[in-house]
């Protein structure tokens, strides 16, 4: 659990006077395991604690776990207000999206606006820029284990990256959760891992 809000590895990345203007708009939420939260274009969020997956009709999209900030709906929303027909694509694909708390997560969001005018400080546009490149590249690796790789490369790429993340001990629901596997594969899988690595 990251103590400080301004101790998390995106925040950290900021002078104090910008972190400062984050701050005074931050609102902390803390959400049960199991809670399914609904894309809010207008609140970006940074995790501070917990862990999170993105689903999209019902399948694992993405991971979110602590110090990251998701800015890619704002993105997307306002790249769409210059295309109208593109809103009601965006729209509804953003509509089927949500969020499951993996375990109890702590968010802390900030308005829209306050982004915006933000993104006019060089600082603050670098470590947004940083944070969707490592969101991306993370993105990319999980999609390719998850969707094109084997179960053994779906489940050692979810530990790994967990693991990475400060987060250790994934139960096999969680597991299964991280990469549309059923807790049996989980297991099956897990044994076969730890045999390899013994």
């Amino acid at each position: 659990m990251i103590d400080n809000c301004s101790d998390n590895f995106f925040c950290a990345q900021l002078p104090e006077p910008v972190r400062r203007r984050l701050c005074e708009h931050c609102v902390k939420t803390t959400h049960a395991q199991g809670t399914k939260l609904k894309v809010d274009a207008n609140r970006p969020w940074i995790v501070l604690d917990g862990l999170l997956i993105s689903t999209e009709q019902g399948k694992p999209a993405s991971l979110s776990a602590p110090g990251q900030m998701n800015l890619n709906e704002t993105f997307i929303v306002d790249a769409a207000t210059s295309l109208p027909f593109l809103d009601k694509h965006i729209e509804k694909n953003i509509d089927q999206i949500y969020y499951l708390c993996l375990r109890t997560t702590t968010l802390a969001s900030v308005p829209n606006g306050v982004v915006h005018e933000l993104l006019d400080d060089y600082d603050f546009l670098r470590a947004s820029w940083n944070n969707m490149t490592q969101l991306l590249t993370i993105l990319s690796s999980y999609t390719s284990a998850v969707y094109f790789g084997t179960a053994k490369d779906a489940v050692r790429y979810v530990v790994q990256l967990a693991e990475s993340c400060g987060i250790d001990n994934l139960t096999h629901r969680e597991i299964a959760l991280m990469t549309g596997l059923n807790r049996t594969t989980v297991t099956k899988t897990m044994h076969e891992i730890n045999l390899e690595s013994a």
